[in-house]
């Protein structure tokens, strides 16, 4: 577990990298659940949203060097709520595969912003921090598809990823728990 000093940040990070994965395992079949797609159209749900994810990452930097970090997560967390949201209640596949597409945009620096804002952590070594972080955060790269699959089991996907809607939102709401 991360050290009490680091658990918002690790929070964040963890709801994040569960919106990431969930989306990596979900977002295709979401696709085909709400639009009917084609297995080639459903893959560029996915495409779309890795396609942003690395410009996003590629860029992230030159971001944080130009905006203040608590602005930059909350705006990024909330371009990723409105990205699912409209990749959920889509009426046209186009619409739900720009909405993944803004998702990816939104989300890309979430995460490396936690690692790296826990690195620098006055109170935590910076291996330790770096160390807690990989492992809360990845393990909800892991477990949180799993968890959105039970929910889609009892409540259907489009219902079920109205949750990574939800973490995105929460992220945004408790992005003033970063600092420089």
């Amino acid at each position: 577990l991360p050290p009490l000093a680091l658990l918002a940040i690790a929070g964040l990070a963890l709801c994040a990298m569960v919106a990431e994965g969930a989306v990596s395992d979900w977002g295709a079949l979401l696709m085909k659940a709400r639009h009917a797609s084609s297995d080639a159209l459903a893959a560029l749900a996915y495409a779309a949203f890795s396609a942003t994810m690395i410009l996003g990452r590629l860029f992230g930097d030159r971001l944080r060097a130009a905006c203040e970090t608590v602005v930059l997560v909350r705006t990024m967390a909330l371009i990723a709520n409105a990205g699912m949201l409209t990749a959920i209640a889509a009426p046209h596949a186009a619409l739900g595969i720009a909405g993944f597409a803004a998702a990816g945009l939104g989300l890309s620096v979430i995460a490396p912003i936690m690692f790296s804002t826990a690195g620098r952590h006055p109170a935590v070594d910076p291996g330790v921090a770096i160390a807690s972080m990989t492992t809360l955060g990845y393990g909800g790269l892991l477990l949180g598809p799993a968890g959105i699959g039970f929910l889609a089991d009892s409540i259907g996907l489009p219902a079920a990823m109205l949750s990574v809607a939800g973490l995105c939102a929460a992220i945004a709401l408790l992005a003033g728990t970063v600092r420089r």
